[in-house]
């Protein structure tokens, strides 16, 4: 554990450190550790990831866990090599389970640890990597630790950022890339971002608890932010996830920019100490599991995103889901034109070399373009919204990829193959292996309607699977999966654009005297392109008319892989 203590050294006392230590050491000599596998120790940099929810597979088992792990199957014939499971500790699932009431129990309904510790075992069996969630910024109002401080336990309470002191709240603002909520603060006017300005609260950052204290939460009223500059919190969430790293598993760490900030968390600026969090986690995983492997969530301006992965000599995180790319497909897909997606791919391979990037069309949350400048963001957002649902008062959307797309499932599985022709990992979601279409608002509950994400969740079952449809995409995406993970070796060299024509994307991967050469038709026209065929032969192809000698005929929503 003394590995730790560099780390340490920049935030907290000499007299904590020693205590952090010590606590750690006597619960780390209890925990089962898990031996370093003989797999590539590059391997997430070829990973095509898989996205579910714990109880999102509905099959013919009551328990949920179990149905996942029958499913396992499934995903090793679609060609993912990762699982990533959204949230499935206790919670009273106000937010689908981001609201944690207890890191130590599995939520009720889902299964026991011992389908967990089966499910880990297939997944093991079937070469697949497992990710879950880990939560640490906030905590839900029923988590112990907050009832407790509620109850008056001063030790308790300074787990939270709290105040004894009304805050001055001014009201929102509305700016380009959101809304935001403004506060005097020490004299001046500031502005903090609202992550969900629907959110009922009495204030849009703080909520006043039963002790008369002011809470504050970057999230919903009902996920109260913890004080890791309190050692006290430190120790807890290191043994949590300590703990969870003993049972081999990988971790996404959800929305870590706000992890270890004070109130009135600027967005897109530089936090030592949130750095240094990341710094030693990875470190104290690594006691535990060798093999461990971080993707987080950060979605911020690129250059604040990329300071996650930290340095070559000190690593915070291997994988960063990839936003501003997902924005930039979006408008290259809805306008037809692949300078948008060339523009963003310039900027994103200025990573360190143990970096990769996660690339991805839709995930579980809404679809941000905040990104995007303004006039393409309301381009693109107009002609999505006939088939979304607005979030955040109209700044992001709901939906599926499929509905998102007007349910044209040749444009849906050009989107697909444009995803797979990109350098980094990539992300798909339950469902799309299936096209799944948004859920009807008419079959949510009330309550689920407030959020528009509901819409892009939902239920895979067998019908959906066995359909006709489902059957089709899943077969076409499995192709383009498999043959993406054959290729990969040129898939973690940046590509060269070698088309100046806007509706179509046009890429070379060169590997010593090797060559990879891609183009997708973005349209619903059929395109032609000169090209000397030469020694290049076709290796995969959607909607594809012809290959010629010297020429290519694309139909339309088409693409082609020709290896040199």
């Amino acid at each position: 554990m003394e590995e730790i203590i560099p780390y340490l050294q920049s935030f907290y006392t000499k007299e904590a450190i020693e205590k952090i230590v010590k606590e750690l050491k006597v619960y780390y000599e209890k925990l089962p550790k898990v031996p370093l596998q003989l797999f590539s120790k590059n391997w997430y940099k070829d990973s095509n990831l898989y996205l579910v929810y714990p109880d999102s597979i509905k099959t013919d088992h009551e328990v949920p866990l179990k149905s996942l792990r029958s499913h396992l199957t499934h995903v090793k014939e679609l060609g993912c090599n990762a699982v990533h499971i959204l949230p499935f500790l206790a919670s009273p699932m106000r937010d689908k389970g981001y609201d944690v009431s207890d890191y130590y129990k599995i939520r009720e309904g889902l299964g026991k640890k011992e389908d967990l510790k089966e499910l880990k075992n297939e997944a093991d069996r079937l070469g697949i990597h497992l990710f879950m969630d880990l939560i640490f910024n906030h905590v839900s109002i029923d988590h112990e630790w907050f009832v407790k401080a509620q109850k008056g336990d001063v030790y308790y309470r300074d787990f939270f950022i709290h105040s004894q002191e009304t805050p001055q709240y001014l009201g929102k603002v509305e700016k380009e890339d959101g809304l935001y909520a403004q506060y005097m603060v020490n004299g001046e006017k500031t502005l903090v971002s609202l992550a969900f300005p629907e959110g009922p609260g009495q204030l849009p950052h703080w909520t006043q608890g039963k002790d008369g204290f002011w809470y504050y939460h970057t999230f919903y009223s009902h996920q109260i932010d913890v004080n890791w500059k309190n050692p006290e919190v430190f120790i807890a969430y290191a043994k949590i996830l300590l703990y969870w790293t003993s049972f081999g598993f990988h971790f996404r760490f959800d929305a870590i920019p706000f992890i270890g900030k004070a109130a009135y968390k600027h967005l897109n600026t530089h936090n030592p100490f949130t750095h240094h969090l990341t710094e030693v986690l990875n470190v104290l995983a690594k006691q535990v599991n060798p093999n461990c492997i971080f993707i987080l969530e950060v979605n911020e301006e690129l250059r604040s995103d990329i300071e996650y992965f930290g340095t070559s000599n000190i690593h915070q995180a291997r994988m960063l889901y990839n936003f501003q790319l997902s924005a930039y497909l979006w408008a290259t897909l809805i306008d037809k034109n692949a300078d948008h997606l060339w523009k963003q791919l310039k900027k994103d391979r200025e990573i360190p070399a143990h970096a990769q990037w996660i690339n991805f069309l839709r995930n579980h949350d809404e679809l941000s373009l905040a990104v995007l400048p303004k006039v393409l963001q309301a381009k693109v957002y107009k002609k999505l919204l006939p088939n979304g649902k607005p979030f955040s008062e109209g700044f992001d959307l709901g939906g599926r990829t499929y509905s998102l797309l007007g349910g044209d499932e040749k444009h849906f599985l050009m989107s697909y193959f444009l995803l797979s022709s990109l350098p980094g990992g990539l992300l798909i979601p339950y469902g799309d292996d299936y096209g799944m279409e948004n859920i009807k608002i008419s079959e949510l509950s009330l309550d689920e309607r407030a959020d528009a994400r509901n819409i892009n969740r939902g239920k895979l079952t067998n019908k959906i699977i066995k359909s006709k449809k489902g059957q089709h995409i899943f077969y076409q995406m499995s192709q383009i999966l498999i043959m993406r993970q054959l290729l990969r070796n040129y898939l973690n060299i940046w590509p060269v654009k070698i088309i100046d024509e806007k509706g179509i994307f046009g890429a070379k991967y060169s590997l010593g005297t090797s060559e990879l050469v891609i183009f997708i038709n973005l349209t619903k026209h059929t395109k032609s392109i000169n090209f000397e065929l030469g020694s290049f032969v076709e290796i995969t192809s959607l909607n594809l008319i012809n290959v010629f000698s010297n020429k290519i005929k694309l139909g339309p929503y088409s693409g082609a892989w020709l290896q040199k």
